[in-house]
C-alpha cells in the first residue's frame, strides 16, 4: 500500500548550541519526495535500505521482544517478498543494512557482536571484529565503495563511538577497523546511519520530539554541523511520530538523503501505523 502525503520540514542551523534567526530555513518538501508504506502486522519500521538498481524499498521491522525480524521488500507501492529472521537466525535488531544482490550485510545481535550475511532468513555468514565490541552495532556501508564501512559501536562497554573499517574483497573478514576522532553524543537515541566516504551522518531522536541530523567530516572527525528537524505538526497530531532510518542514495555527484519516519494515519476506519521516507536533495545536507 503507497500512501503520499505532504510533509513540510523545518531545519534550524545549531551552531554554538545557539540558534538565530537568521540561521532558520524552511525546506518545503512536496508529496512527490514521501513514500508511505503499511506493514499488514501493523509495524514499526526499525531501518530501511533503498535499491536504486531494482527501484524497491527494503523494510525492516522488529518485535518488542526482539526474538523475530521482518524484512519486506515493496516495488511501486506492492509487497514482492517477505522474510522472517527468528529462532537460531534472529539478529536482535535491524537499525541499519544494506543490500547487494538480494544478501544482506548487517549486525548479530548485542551479546554476539559481528558483522553478518543474511538472506532469506537465514544467518549465511558471521565475519568477526579483529577488536573486542560490546553489546549493540550499527553498520553503515559505503555505497560508493562497498569495502568500506562505519560501525557505531562500543570498544569498553561505555562509550558509542564510530569506527572506521574495511573488509576483504570477498567479504570473509575484516581487514581494519579502528576508531574515529568523532565526537559521538551519548545522550542521544540514534535512529539510523548514513557513509558516503567522506562524511558520516546521523539521525537521532525519540517519539513525538523533533529530530536531529548530525553530519561530521570522517577523516579529521570535525563536525560540520547539527539541524534540529521539525516536521508539521499535522503528523504529532497522530498521537504517535518517531524517526526511523536514514540513507544516502544515488552517488557522490547527485546524492539524496533519504529520512524515514512512522506514524500513524487512518486506514480501514482504525489508526494504524504507517512507514514513511522523506527526500532532502544535495543543496539541503
Amino acid at each position: 500500500m503507497k500512501v503520499l502525503k505532504i510533509l513540510l520540514i523545518s531545519i534550524l542551523f545549531l551552531s554554538n548550541s545557539v540558534f538565530s534567526n537568521e540561521s532558520l530555513i524552511n525546506i518545503h518538501i512536496k508529496d512527490q519526495g514521501n513514500i508511505c508504506y503499511h506493514n499488514s502486522e501493523n509495524r514499526i519500521m526499525q531501518s530501511f535500505h533503498i535499491n536504486d538498481h531494482e527501484k524497491n524499498i527494503w523494510y525492516a521491522f522488529d518485535t518488542k521482544s526482539r526474538d523475530r525480524q521482518i524484512i519486506e521488500v515493496v516495488k511501486d507501492g506492492g509487497l514482492i517478498s517477505r522474510h522472517d529472521y527468528i529462532n537460531k537466525n534472529s539478529i536482535g535488531h535491524l537499525d541499519g543494512f544494506f543490500v547487494m544482490n538480494d544478501t544482506i550485510l548487517t549486525t548479530n545481535k548485542y551479546n554476539n557482536p559481528a558483522i553478518i550475511i543474511i538472506k532469506n532468513g537465514i544467518i549465511l555468514k558471521r565475519i568477526p571484529y579483529p577488536i573486542t565490541i560490546y553489546g549493540n552495532q550499527i553498520l553503515a556501508i559505503n555505497r560508493n565503495d562497498i569495502s568500506s564501512f562505519l560501525l557505531w559501536a562500543s570498544d569498553d562497554k561505555l562509550m558509542k563511538n564510530i569506527f572506521i573499517g574495511r573488509f576483504s574483497p570477498d567479504l570473509n573478514s575484516i581487514l581494519s577497523l579502528k576508531k574515529t576522532t568523532i565526537s559521538f553524543p551519548q545522550n542521544e537515541v540514534i535512529q539510523g546511519i548514513s557513509y558516503n566516504g567522506k562524511f558520516l551522518f546521523a539521525l537521532t531522536g525519540v517519539p513525538n520530539k523533533n529530530a536531529k541530523l548530525y553530519k561530521w567530516n570522517v577523516k579529521n572527525g570535525g563536525l560540520t554541523y547539527v539541524k534540529n528537524i521539525i516536521f508539521d505538526p499535522e503528523w504529532l497530531d497522530q498521537g504517535y511520530f518517531e524517526p526511523e532510518g536514514l540513507e544516502l542514495t544515488g552517488n557522490s555527484e547527485n546524492e539524496t538523503l533519504r529520512i524515514g519516519f512512522s506514524t500513524k494515519q487512518l486506514l480501514e476506519n482504525k489508526a494504524q501505523f504507517i512507514n514513511c521516507i522523506s527526500s532532502l536533495s544535495k543543496d539541503h545536507f
